[in-house]
């Protein structure tokens, strides 16, 4: 039987791990369609090259990103993106236009290129299952110019994307209005409560959009020229500008968010051939399986 020696350590005594070497490596190296533009100052540390390191998930991040609540809330995200992407400091300020190129470079990093989609062809209803290499989904994906202004009235507004922080409150808005729409199904509610309830909710939902609205809004010029880009007074103008500023505003954010949008992709049916687009779904309960 062969000798074996073990080596207790002092105590407090911190030692190298002999098997650090083999620990995870950076397996895929992207460019953000943002170019690093639009991240607050110490929440990205982009290298030098432009080219941001992902490592693959451990075990301990793909059980996060199986926790319902932390799914729903967005943190299941952040704290996967931040472990992958060490040079991601702070991800809940990551610019919408940059989320799924981060998130397909975890998946690429963790899985492999390509992903299967479910699909059903428009021509003959056909569900088929096809793989859709994720390098050219992420390379079709552009960002909008958030350097032009744009003239609503006496005002010029320049615009910038939303960070996820902004993206998960909306979707927690979305899930509660869906809780409120069941509410009004129960019949132990009475009209009174449902109203109380209802009224309460829009208000949350207006201030929501509005302060989504402040937080797209990377400065307003008025006619004598002061630029002003703090978020509060911005806010603030918001909840009191006349509605069809604001609403030309919304189009303007909606139609800018929709340029960055990942783009569908092109999907050619097995079964008859046809042609079609079809979108690349994120939903990350399963994206990352």
């Amino acid at each position: 039987m062969a000798n074996s020696r073990v080596v207790t350590p002092a105590k407090n005594t911190v030692i190298d791990n002999p098997l650090s070497g083999h620990f995870r490596q950076a397996a895929v190296y992207l460019k953000l369609p943002s170019g690093g533009e639009h991240w607050p100052q110490g929440s990205l540390e982009m290298p030098p090259d432009g080219q941001l390191p992902i490592y693959p998930m451990t075990v301990q991040n793909e059980i996060t990103l199986k926790m319902p609540d932390a799914l729903l809330t967005g943190a299941a995200v952040v704290d996967v993106v931040q472990s992958c992407c060490p040079c991601i400091k702070d991800a809940w300020k990551m610019p919408n236009i940059d989320v799924d190129t981060i998130l397909m470079g975890i998946r690429i990093a963790s899985y492999g290129e390509n992903m299967e989609v479910s699909t059903v062809c428009p021509n003959c209803k056909t569900e088929s299952n096809y793989d859709i290499p994720l390098y050219n989904v992420i390379n079709s994906i552009k960002a909008p110019d958030y350097t032009q202004a744009y003239q609503i009235g006496q005002l010029e507004f320049v615009f910038k994307p939303q960070n996820y922080q902004s993206l998960s409150e909306l979707n927690l808005a979305n899930f509660s209005e869906a809780r409120v729409a069941q509410a009004f199904q129960d019949d132990d509610i009475t009209d009174d409560q449902k109203k109380k309830i209802a009224e309460e909710h829009l208000l949350k939902l207006v201030e929501l959009n509005l302060t989504m609205l402040a937080g797209s809004t990377h400065s307003i010029t008025t006619p004598e020229g002061v630029e002003v880009s703090d978020t509060k007074l911005i806010m603030d103008f918001y909840r009191n500008a006349d509605m069809n500023t604001v609403r030309e505003v919304q189009e303007l954010v909606s139609e800018l968010a929709k340029q960055g949008k990942t783009p569908d992709q092109k999907i050619q049916c097995m079964e008859c051939g046809h042609n079609y687009d079809t979108p690349v779904e994120f939903d990350y309960s399963t994206f990352f399986g």
